[in-house]
């Protein structure tokens, strides 16, 4: 009788210690800034510091490109999401917005657009208040990055034909 008991208890405190598989190789990451600089880093050169309004900002360059990580939602040093964003300043305006829609048709993770000023500009929105596995986040700027490429090897390359001179990163 006493086995019949110790058998079931044993079984639910085996079983209920057990983790995923994923849990106990990859951890949960939120926006902590220097998580994010580290995966960053691993992409190419990147520095932290600080916006305007006081929330981490930061700094890289992914073959010669230049984007910025805006941490969004911050709060005691705490960030809701993040934000990748690139720009081009451009001497002929306005661009085709043809081309950026044609652009924007092709890819699912991040959004081409012609800010404000005529400028070409790229950003993708990636959600971390409720953390994401490392693993994910590591691919998530392996997509940022290839992102980035092919709308400066398509998009930015066309304006640049446009353009006499070479099209400049925005904010340097």
């Amino acid at each position: 009788m006493r086995a019949n008991v110790l058998l079931p208890v044993l079984s639910l405190l085996v079983l209920g210690s057990a983790q995923p598989a994923w849990a106990a190789s990859d951890s949960l990451v939120s926006a902590d800034p220097a998580v994010i600089l580290e995966i960053t880093k691993g992409f190419g050169s990147a520095e932290l510091s600080q916006g305007k309004d006081g929330s981490p900002l930061i700094t890289g360059r992914i073959e010669g490109v230049r984007y910025v990580v805006v941490f969004r939602g911050c709060d005691k040093g705490k960030c809701g999401s993040i934000t990748f964003y690139s720009g081009w300043k451009l001497k002929n305006k306005p661009f085709p917005l043809e081309t950026v829609n044609a652009f924007n048709a092709r890819k699912r993770w991040a959004k081409g657009y012609i800010d404000q000023d005529g400028d070409l500009a790229l950003d993708m929105d990636v959600e971390l208040e409720h953390g994401m596995s490392r693993k994910n986040l590591d691919e998530t700027f392996a997509d940022w990055s290839r992102i980035l490429r092919n709308y400066r090897d398509t998009v930015v390359k066309k304006a640049e034909a446009a353009d006499s001179d070479k099209a400049a990163p925005v904010r340097e």
